[in-house]
């Protein structure tokens, strides 16, 4: 069972906190794109031509995210872990399509490093909501 800090957040977890909801509403416009792809072609499929798949998979990716920043919010210890797990793999994921979707790619990897940065100096306040 997770524990609720109740002193004052540190700005940047609040930051963390809305860019991981930002990214959640990214990741889920890349799965409607990728459940719609014949009707669009947007993206293009990395391996294969499973759209379907990799549309219920940004959808759950994308929910993960969402839980992420509500956890931030709500101040839980395991929120931070699950943020960092998260933008991890999703900086990786978005490393994948910097052939095809520059900018994008670039835009959600600055977003995923300014989490991590944000987690990284956050350390103390989720120290202390643990203990």
């Amino acid at each position: 069972m997770s524990q609720t800090r109740h002193a004052h957040r540190p700005a940047l977890v609040t930051f963390a906190a809305i860019l991981l909801l930002m990214l959640a509403g990214f990741q889920l416009i890349v799965a409607i794109t990728e459940l719609l792809h014949y009707a669009f072609g947007t993206l293009p499929p990395l391996v294969g031509n499973y759209n379907i798949v990799w549309g219920i998979l940004d959808v759950v990716y994308a929910l993960a995210l969402l839980y992420a920043g509500i956890a931030l919010l709500q101040g839980q210890a395991v929120g931070r872990l699950i943020t960092m797990i998260v933008a991890v793999f999703a900086a990786l994921r978005w490393a994948f399509y910097l052939w095809y979707e520059p900018w994008a790619s670039v835009v959600v990897i600055g977003i995923c490093l300014l989490i991590i940065y944000a987690m990284a100096q956050s350390d103390e306040y989720f120290t202390n909501a643990s203990a």
